[in-house]
Parts: C-alpha cells; structure tokens; sequence
C-alpha cells in the first residue's frame, strides 16, 4: 500500500501543476483589428509594387486565371464560428471567432501566385498560397497554421501531391492528396489528408451585389498521428480568383485535437492598402 501511495504521490503532483498551468494561462481569443493587419500588410508590401504592371502586360489576348490574380490588401470579412484546441492532457480551450476578420491578399512569391492570410484571432493565424495554372485552373501550392495554447505554440504546415483545386478540364470529383506536419505542441505529429475536390459555377452576394464565381468543395479524411475530417468550402471570384466567402467544418482527433466551424464571407471588393 505504501509503494502504490508513493507512486501515487508524484503523479498526482503532475496533474496538479498542469490543471494549475493551464488555469493561470490567459483564454479566450483577442481580435485583430483592420488597423493591426493593414500595418503588417505595408511593411511587407516594400518589395512587391510591380505585379500588377507584370500581368496587365500579359493580357494582350483578354483576361485569364494564369495571369490574373486578387488585388492585394486587407479585405474585411462577416465571420461567425468558433474554435476549439487541445494539446495533450490538458483540457480544451474553445474561442469564439469575431464579427470581422481582416484577411491579407499579398503577391506570391511566384508569378500567377497568391497569398491570403486569415486572422481569424491574435492567437490562430493561416498563411494560404494559391497559384493559377496555364490551364485557366487554380491549385493549392501550401498551407499553414498558427495557434498559441498557453506557452504552447504548435504549427500545422500541410503540402500536397496533387493539389489542383479548380481544374476546367475536370468533369465530377478530382483527388486532393497532402500531407501535414504539427510542430511546436506536446509532440511532432504527422497525418495523411486523402481528399476529393468538386468544382462548380456560383454566384455570392457581396454587399448587394451578386458576384459571379467558383465554389470549390474540399472533403478531407486524415489518418495517422492524427484522424478525422476537414471539409471546406471556397468560393472564388471568376474575374481574379479573389476569395469571396470561406465555410470550414474540421474536427482532427489525437495527442492534438482540433475543430473549428466558421463561415466567413468578404464585405467589399475594395481592399485598404
């Protein structure tokens, strides 16, 4: 009896100091303003004023997605949804998400390319690149997460095999085949995302306006150290593949847990730069 008591002892101790920790870290989620990512947004724009000149060059023969990319700037999107995080044995964190979420559109770092940042909260950030094809299609050419968890900082970095979101030449459903990392939470974690791409002709209302674009259906099953589902789906501009409206249901399963449900749809086509 004593042996087990002794045992006993520094476990219990654990859990205590860790049900301790996580009571003292700060919770909840602090809202980025249109302020906050418009500053960022200049001081990482020094280098990138010449885009715009490049593809209006191209375009002799009309406009088309290999050389027409969104306008880049800090767009304001409706949001509703919430989040919840977990790492390891502590217990969940859930956030809800603000009114207003301030998404960056900046030039990639190759020609036909996009970066759109969505801050959905101080503490979960994501850096999505997007790059047209030759095809008039649209692929996915990476993705990254960042959250904060108390002194825990992980990141999800997802790549991927066959990543074309928006094929013209595609009839019914394509293969979206990625792999994705998690660092910096209790553990390094790796899954396999086998996913089906649906592509279709919509049309979003942005402020009164009806605005013709493609939505883009993303089912995502993953397997590994982490299991569950992702699906998403996207909405883009047919003039500039500008994102228009973003609904994402995730629920991932592990040493990490994570789900999220939120729907975002963007308030003006007019960027503040």
């Amino acid at each position: 009896m004593k042996r087990k008591l002794l045992v006993a002892g520094p476990v219990a101790l654990v859990v205590v100091i860790a049900l301790v920790a996580f009571l003292a870290w700060p919770r909840g989620g602090t809202a980025v303003t249109e302020d906050e990512a418009l500053d960022n947004f200049r001081s990482d724009q020094s280098a990138s004023t010449t885009s715009d000149d490049a593809g209006s060059a191209e375009g002799t023969e009309g406009p088309s997605a290999v050389d027409t990319t969104p306008t880049p700037g800090v767009y304001s999107f409706a949001t509703t949804g919430q989040e919840s995080v977990k790492l390891g044995p502590l217990p969940a964190e859930t956030r809800d998400y603000p009114d207003i979420v301030p998404v960056t559109i900046t030039d990639g770092d190759q020609e036909g390319c996009f970066k759109v940042k969505l801050d959905l909260l101080a503490e979960h950030s994501e850096d999505t690149t997007y790059c047209t094809t030759d095809d008039d299609g649209v692929r996915l050419a990476g993705h990254s997460k960042r959250q904060t968890v108390g002194p825990m900082k992980p990141v999800a970095t997802m790549a991927c095999d066959e990543d074309v979101l928006i094929d013209p030449q595609a009839t019914g459903e394509t293969a979206l085949t990625c792999s994705l990392t998690i660092d910096g939470g209790p553990a390094e974690l790796s899954a396999t995302v086998d996913g089906t791409v649906t592509a279709r002709t919509a049309v979003v209302d942005v402020d009164g306006r009806e605005v013709a674009a493609v939505q883009v259906d993303i089912v995502n099953t993953l397997s590994g150290d982490l299991t569950g589902t992702w699906n998403e789906s996207l909405w883009f501009s047919e003039d500039d593949w500008l994102p228009l409206r973003i609904v994402r249901s995730l629920d991932m399963q592990g040493l990490a847990a994570f789900s999220e449900t939120s729907d975002l749809t963007i308030t003006t086509l007019d960027p503040a730069t």
